[in-house]
């Protein structure tokens, strides 16, 4: 679906420039974001950001399962989506272990679907030897 598929889901407006640098900020060192980066967010502080991002990757992650057809589903997206919701199934936590703090071709997030209405989601991230 289209709009499940928005790849600008977690701004409130776009840049006309610098996207992926601006989430690069936002999913990894929210306190360096400027002002005018907190606006295109939607939000006035890193901690406001911060909440912003776990909240949106739980709604999304709620949309994707709503949208699934309960056995194994497989969805593929780019790095907006992804390095968006690694930091937030992990509350800015994963390891990047002196890698690049951005997705790679093999990052994901695994989200595993209870039968209660519960989920687990975990960050996926190979490193490339």
């Amino acid at each position: 679906e289209a709009e499940l598929l928005y790849g600008y889901r977690y701004l409130q407006s776009h840049p006309s420039s610098g996207t992926t640098d601006l989430l690069k900020i936002y999913c990894h060192n929210p306190e360096d974001l400027t002002s005018e980066q907190l606006g295109y967010i939607g939000v006035a502080t890193a901690e406001e950001a911060r909440a912003k991002l776990v909240s949106d990757t739980n709604r999304f992650i709620n949309e994707i399962i709503s949208k699934a057809d309960k056995t194994l589903n497989f969805f593929v997206t780019s790095d907006y989506f992804v390095g968006c919701m690694q930091a937030g199934v992990t509350n800015y936590g994963y390891d990047h272990s002196g890698n690049n703090p951005w997705v790679n071709w093999c990052s994901g997030v695994c989200i595993v679907a209870h039968t209660d209405g519960t989920y687990d989601a975990f960050a996926v991230k190979c490193n490339k030897k």
